[in-house]
C-alpha cells in the first residue's frame, strides 16, 4: 500500500518565508519502535540538512547520503531548485521539510516530501 497526501497548503519555514506544502509520501513498510533504523534516519536527514546547502550548486541540485556503515542502511536525498540561488532559502525549505517528514511519516521505512523550495527524501534502498 502507498500513500501520497497531495496539497497546496502552506506551512511556515521561518519567520520570513512560508512555504508550500507540494506532497508527502509514507512507506507502507514500519519498523518498530527502538529499532536502530529510527537513529539511522534521524542521522540521514540531520547531515542532509545540514550539509546540502553547501555542496548544492547552480549545476548539481542534488545531495545524498547514507548511514551507517552496516545494516539498516539508510539512503537519503535532498534538492533544492537552484534557480532560487538563496543557501539560506534552501537550508529553511529543508529544515521544515526534516520536521514535516518526521512528524507526518512516523515510524515509516521509507518516505519523502516536497515542498516549493525543495524536496527531501529517505529509503531503505539505495537512491
Amino acid at each position: 500500500m502507498v500513500l501520497w497526501i497531495l496539497g497546496s497548503s502552506t506551512v511556515a519555514a521561518d519567520a520570513a518565508k512560508s512555504v508550500e506544502f507540494k506532497s508527502r509520501y509514507c512507506s507502507a513498510e514500519t519498523y518498530q519502535p527502538g529499532d536502530q533504523r529510527k537513529h539511522s534516519i534521524s542521522v540521514v536527514l540531520t547531515q542532509l540538512v545540514s550539509e546540502a546547502v553547501d555542496r548544492i550548486t547552480f549545476n548539481n541540485k542534488d545531495y545524498r547520503a547514507d548511514y551507517p556503515p552496516q545494516k539498516p542502511i539508510v539512503y537519503g536525498h535532498a534538492h533544492c531548485p537552484w534557480t532560487f540561488g538563496i543557501k539560506s532559502t534552501c537550508r529553511s525549505c529543508l529544515r521544515e521539510a526534516k520536521k514535516l517528514l518526521l512528524h507526518g511519516c512516523p515510524h515509516k521505512v521509507g518516505a519523502s516530501i516536497e515542498l516549493e523550495y525543495c524536496s527531501l527524501r529517505y529509503e531503505n534502498h539505495a537512491i
